[in-house]
C-alpha cells in the first residue's frame, strides 16, 4: 500500500464538496458540520495559529486525503486534514465560526489576505481503507505550535483504531471514554488513557453501569447515574484529582469505585446487583449482568477483570451466582515469575552467550518481589542487547540513546510485520522520556534504577513491563 492506492484530485470546492469526518479522532461524536467546526475550535490557539498560517503562506505541501462520502453523493469525505480544511472553510465563510469573539479574529485574517486564500485545493483520494488508514497512523509527527500536523495522543490514535476496526491495545478504556462523549460528555485530546487503560476493565467498567455485550457497551443501570459516574471518572482523572497510582491496586481500585458509587446513592461493588437489568435490550441472546465481586484473576490483560463465564450466546446462560468468602486471585502483574507459563521465547543462536547467559538467570529468579532490582537489571541488560542485535543485522543507525533506539527499531519491524501497528505504539508509549509527557515508567527509568539510589523499583510495574513489552524482544530475535 501508498501512493499507488491514492489518485489525484484538482480543484476540490472546500465549502461544496468536501465534508469534515464526524468521526476524526480530534472530533470523535459530532452530529453535524457545525458540530465537527466548533469541536475542532476547542483548541483556540492552536486553530488560530494554523488560520493566520494558511492565510498568509498557503497550505502545506502534505496532501489532504479525502474518501467518496457515503451518504452524499457526489461529496468527499476528509481522512486527513480536518484542521487545515477547517480553516479554509472558516477563511472563506467566517460565519461558520458561532463564536462571535474569535470570529471577529477570522474576520480580520480573511480581509489581512483575501487574495492568498483558495476555495478550490488538489487533494488525494482513495477507496482502500486499509490504505488509508496505512498513511493516517504514519503522519502525525510534529506539532510546530498547531501550525504542523499535531501528533496524536494515546487517546485520540485509540479512537482511531477503534473507528476504523484496528485492533487497539486500550480497547476497552477506548470504548468507555467514546460512549461518554456520545452522550454529551467533553474528553480532552490529551486525556491520559494510558494512565486508566489497566483500571478500566471490563470488570470495572460494569461496576460503572456497562456491560460488554457483542463486544460492545450496554447498560445494566439507568442511563443518568452511568452519565454521572463516567462525568466523574473523566473530571477526577482528566484534571488529575487523581492518578494512576489512586487505582494501582485491586483494593485502590475498589475504594475508588466505592466512593462513585457511594456519590450517586448506589450500593458498594460487593454487593450482588440484581439478576436481571430493564435496561437490558430483550432477546438479544446476552445474558444478565453479571454481579459485582470483589477483584479477581482473569485471563484478561487488565488485572481486574471479571472471572464470570463468557457468554454462551442463548438466552438460558445463567447469571452465576457469587462465591462469598473466597479470598480475591492475585492479578497476573503480582507473580511471582517474570516469565510466565507458556510464554513465547525468543529464538536465540546459540553463539549469544551472553543473551543466553541473561535469560538463564532471569529464569532463575524464583520470585521477582523478592528482587525486583536484580530483575530489572537484567531486564535491562535483555532489552539492550536485543536492540543492538536487531540494529545490527538491519543495519540501523545507533542514535546513541536507547529510547531512540527502540523507536527506530520499531518503525522498521512493523514495516517488516514483526509487530503490529498497535503492538508498536504500546513499545513506544514506553520510549517517551520528555518530561510532561512521561508516565510512572518508561525505558530511561531501568537506567536510573541502576545508577540513582532515589529509584528503586515496583514489581508490580517490573512485571506490567516485560508483559507490555516481551513482544519487542520476541521480534529483535527474528
Amino acid at each position: 500500500m501508498g501512493r499507488k492506492d491514492f489518485t489525484l484530485l484538482t480543484d476540490v470546492d472546500v465549502i461544496d464538496d468536501i465534508l469534515l469526518d464526524e468521526r476524526n479522532p480530534r472530533i470523535r461524536a459530532a452530529g453535524s458540520q457545525q458540530d465537527c467546526i466548533d469541536r475542532v475550535l476547542r483548541k483556540r490557539e492552536q486553530m488560530q495559529n494554523l488560520i493566520e498560517s494558511i492565510a498568509k503562506e498557503g497550505l502545506s505541501t502534505t496532501p489532504i486525503l479525502l474518501t467518496s462520502s457515503a451518504t452524499e453523493k457526489g461529496k468527499w469525505v476528509v481522512k486527513d486534514g480536518n484542521r487545515r480544511v477547517t480553516a479554509l472553510k472558516l477563511l472563506n465563510d467566517p460565519s461558520l465560526c458561532t463564536d462571535p469573539e474569535f470570529n471577529q479574529k477570522i474576520v480580520a485574517i480573511a480581509d489581512a489576505h483575501k487574495d492568498n486564500i483558495p476555495r478550490k485545493i488538489d487533494c488525494l483520494s482513495s477507496e482502500n481503507p486499509e490504505a488509508i488508514a496505512r498513511e493516517v497512523v504514519l503522519r502525525h509527527s510534529g506539532e510546530l505550535g498547531g501550525v504542523g500536523q499535531i501528533d496524536w495522543s494515546s487517546y485520540l490514535r485509540t479512537i482511531y483504531l477503534l473507528n476504523n476496526d484496528i485492533a487497539a491495545d486500550y480497547k476497552r478504556a477506548g470504548q468507555y471514554l467514546l460512549w461518554a462523549e456520545n452522550h454529551g460528555i467533553v474528553v480532552d485530546d490529551d486525556f491520559p488513557i494510558t494512565n486508566v487503560s489497566r483500571f478500566l476493565s471490563v470488570k470495572n467498567i460494569r461496576a460503572l453501569g456497562l456491560d460488554v455485550v457483542d463486544d460492545e457497551l450496554a447498560l445494566n443501570i439507568d442511563i443518568k447515574t452511568a452519565i454521572n459516574m463516567a462525568t466523574r471518572i473523566i473530571d477526577d482523572f482528566g484534571a488529575k484529582k487523581k492518578s494512576v497510582n489512586s487505582v494501582f491496586t485491586p483494593e485502590l481500585a475498589e475504594k475508588y469505585l466505592n466512593e462513585v458509587r457511594k456519590d450517586l446513592g448506589l450500593l458498594p461493588i460487593n454487593t450482588p446487583l440484581p439478576v436481571s437489568s430493564p435496561t437490558m435490550p430483550p432477546s438479544t441472546g446476552a445474558k444478565a449482568p453479571a454481579p459485582v465481586a470483589s477483584p479477581t484473576s482473569a485471563s484478561d490483560t487488565s488485572p481486574l477483570v471479571s472471572n464470570a463465564p463468557a457468554t454462551t450466546g442463548t438466552s438460558e446462560t445463567a447469571t452465576p451466582k457469587p462465591k462469598v468468602g473466597r479470598p480475591p486471585a492475585k492479578p497476573s502483574w503480582d507473580r511471582r515469575k517474570l516469565f510466565w507459563v507458556g510464554a513465547p521465547q525468543p529464538s536465540i543462536p546459540s553463539s549469544e552467550t551472553k543473551m543466553r547467559g541473561v535469560l538463564l538467570e532471569i529464569g532463575q529468579i524464583k520470585d521477582v518481589r523478592v528482587t525486583p532490582l536484580t530483575t530489572a537489571f537484567l531486564i535491562r541488560a535483555l532489552i539492550e542487547l536485543s536492540e543492538k542485535h536487531y540494529r545490527t543485522k538491519y543495519g540501523l543507525d545507533d542514535k546513541r540513546k536507547l529510547a531512540d533506539n527502540i523507536t527506530a527499531a520499531c518503525d522498521s519491524m512493523v514495516e517488516k510485520k514483526y509487530l503490529t501497528p498497535s503492538q508498536m505504539q504500546l513499545v513506544k508509549s514506553y520510549t517517551v522520556t520528555k518530561k510532561d509527557d512521561v508516565g510512572i515508567f518508561n525505558v530511561d527509568t531501568l537506567q536510573k534504577y541502576l545508577h540513582r539510589e532515589t529509584h528503586l523499583p515496583a514489581p508490580q510495574t517490573i512485571n506490567m513491563f516485560w508483559d507490555e513489552l516481551y513482544s519487542f524482544v520476541h521480534a529483535c530475535w527474528k
